[in-house]
């Protein structure tokens, strides 16, 4: 024990001097890990803060908090989404107001932002930023491009049409639009100019010049061939111009265009998948090239989720780091583990993350699985350190901030299983320095 001791003490200096320092120390992706200036490598414990916009003294909180609990990286999540239910005192609940259009932004939650990034900045927590989470498109976004007076009314007649479906059934064309819409390309454009390039009242910093955004990730869990097999149509104004382009693209192929959801020739579906990786492809060079004429110079990834080896060759390609997702079940013993079914999205000489990770939620005997929850962080940090993998971001640790108090710690603490707000589990708190302490200096 005195050994183990003093392997976990001397231990101590590397893992605290991040949170201690009032500053970031500058890393870069090389090869497999995230390295400093030094060459050392920099492995990242993490959760994911879901359209999170504390107040200023609840920031300091909640930033001491993580640094405490060896948390060096937060991913701010969903901070598109129209999130009044989990912010009902905000006038969008997020970093848009969406009264008119989705452009305007909401001052107070901008700067709330700001402020919270910069406390966790002053702990040397990294972030993980995303531009593309769960926007919503509205008819007054139609000035962004001035098509006529018949083209502005149909593009507003299809995102009326897109926003009356279910979420279900416009989540992922939502994620599609900018890829085949230049209204939606451009709307993107806007929101990366502001978030990226504005400047950060209290860090005096803008995203784009500051080493704390360690990645940018420019769409959550997507793949266009995926959504298209899965049948995602888009509105009636962007399906005529996408099927369109589609028989053009086909006909410079030698292949007939056929229904493009339900192509059955093996000719025909080599060429669409050429077809839907263009799109792609096209849409990468824009952001990388918006991202990087504000002088960003880490790491961008496409987006996440293994859906596929075309999908992995475009991350191998074109992803500065590569990100996957996982809720799996904390038993062990079987075979198709979370380490078994994750090897195939790990791409050799780029940093590979887990950038959302906790206990599933369906599947077999999940009273168990949750009994068994506290397995998974000492899990996670033994195989990911064995698997050489640079981050485990844990999913989540609040969905907004009702259930966060002044104190940065839960409001209705707990010892029951809570998957989308871990501030309020205490059985999973418990672990968690300790297992930072394992992964992070990969004990």
């Amino acid at each position: 024990m005195k050994k183990l001791l003093l392997s976990i003490t001397l231990s101590m200096p590397l893992f605290l001097a991040a949170a201690a320092a009032d500053t970031i120390v500058p890393l870069k992706a090389q090869g497999d890990q995230f390295v400093d200036e030094s060459g050392r490598e920099h492995r990242l414990w993490g959760v994911n803060s879901v359209s999170f916009y504390p107040d200023h003294r609840q920031a300091e909180k909640v930033a001491e908090n993580f640094a405490r609990l060896g948390i060096n990286c937060v991913r701010p999540h969903h901070m598109l989404r129209r999130s009044t239910d989990w912010n009902p005192d905000m006038v969008g609940g997020g970093l848009l107001r969406y009264e008119n259009d989705s452009t305007t932004p909401d001052d107070e939650a901008y700067d709330r932002f700001f402020y919270y990034t910069n406390e966790l900045r002053k702990r040397g927590i990294y972030l993980l930023l995303s531009v593309g989470d769960s926007r919503l498109y509205l008819p007054g976004d139609v000035k962004i491009l001035d098509g006529g007076e018949e083209d502005n009314a149909q593009w507003q007649k299809s995102i009326e049409e897109l926003n009356s479906r279910h979420w279900k059934a416009s989540h992922d064309v939502k994620k599609l639009l900018p890829l085949v819409d230049e209204r939606a390309a451009r709307l993107y454009e806007t929101y990366v100019d502001r978030l990226m390039g504005t400047v950060n009242p209290y860090s005096k910093k803008r995203f784009a010049d500051d080493p704390q955004v360690l990645t940018v990730e420019l769409l959550n869990e997507f793949s266009l061939e995926y959504a298209i097999i899965c049948k995602n149509k888009l509105p009636e104004y962007q399906e005529k111009r996408f099927l369109a382009a589609w028989a053009e693209f086909a006909a410079s192929r030698g292949v007939e265009p056929g229904n493009i959801y339900e192509l059955r020739d093996p000719k025909a579906i080599q060429v669409r998948g050429e077809f839907l990786r263009m799109l792609e492809k096209r849409f990468i060079d824009r952001m990388t090239a918006k991202l990087r004429s504000l002088g960003y110079k880490g790491a961008i990834l496409y987006s996440n989720l293994w859906r596929g080896e075309k999908a992995s060759l475009l991350a191998a390609e074109n992803n500065g780091s590569v990100e996957d997702h996982a809720y799996v079940d904390p038993r062990i013993g079987k075979l198709k583990n979370f380490v078994y079914e994750k090897a195939a999205s790990k791409i050799a000489g780029k940093p590979y993350i887990l950038g959302e990770f906790n206990i599933s939620e369906y599947g077999s005997g999940m009273e168990s699985q949750k009994k068994k929850r506290t397995l998974l962080p000492l899990e996670v940090a033994a195989y990911g350190s064995l698997h050489n993998w640079s981050g485990v971001v844990w999913f989540a640790w609040c969905h907004g901030g009702k259930a966060v108090g002044e104190d940065g710690w839960a409001v209705d603490p707990g010892r029951k299983a809570n998957l989308g707000s871990m501030v309020n589990d205490e059985m999973m708190l418990d672990h968690m320095r300790t297992t930072s302490l394992i992964f992070r200096n990969q004990l």
